[in-house]
């Protein structure tokens, strides 16, 4: 075989294999952007809080937000980050996470027993899948609430069938589509 055919025939599988990734991607992407949308089909689940704004604000400065806040005013140079939390988060870096889509599970652990807690925490780690966060907030009107960017569901007894309805219907719907690490 001439040294000409040879480059000839790599050159061509060099282009077929280019040409099937790229369009493997293409296929990829169509594929996601489907399936977001047939989540923004989903209604929202919880009870629906008027937005109290989104404007990134410098630490330290006084909010106003829902208990636990659902929107508002938050810091803009940090996120709660996913995950189980053990301490208070601080309801700035909290809000920035829910507009970037998060769904967060707040229990308050002086109504809660340490069983109750641990139920919560396998619920999150077993059957939440997502941009998720959990953590501990005192003085609550419930000992669960669960939030979203605008969206509320507070509930008196574990009820992991509305807690996983909640999380798969409001996840990542905040109003930016970022990465909430």
């Amino acid at each position: 075989m001439s040294q000409k055919y040879s480059h000839s025939v790599n050159e061509k599988w060099i282009l077929l294999s280019i040409g099937f990734f790229t369009l493997l991607i293409f296929v990829g992407i169509i594929f996601l952007a489907s399936k977001q949308e047939s989540k923004n089909d989903l209604p929202l689940a919880g009870e629906s809080i008027p937005e109290a704004g989104r404007n990134h604000i410098p630490r330290g400065q006084l909010m106003a937000v829902s208990d636990p806040p659902t929107s508002g005013d938050h810091y803009g140079d940090g996120v709660a980050g996913p995950g189980i939390h053990d301490d208070i988060v601080d309801d700035g870096l909290m809000v920035h996470s829910l507009e970037h889509g998060a769904v967060s599970l707040n229990y308050d652990p002086e109504k809660l027993s340490e069983d109750q807690v641990n139920q919560l925490k396998d619920i999150f780690n077993n059957s939440f899948k997502g941009k998720k966060m959990m953590m501990p907030r005192k003085n609550m009107s419930s000992p669960i609430i669960m939030v979203s960017w605008g969206q509320m569901l507070k509930l008196d007894s574990i009820d992991e069938v509305k807690m996983v309805e909640f999380m798969m219907n409001n996840n990542d719907r905040g109003p930016e589509k970022v990465s909430m690490f």
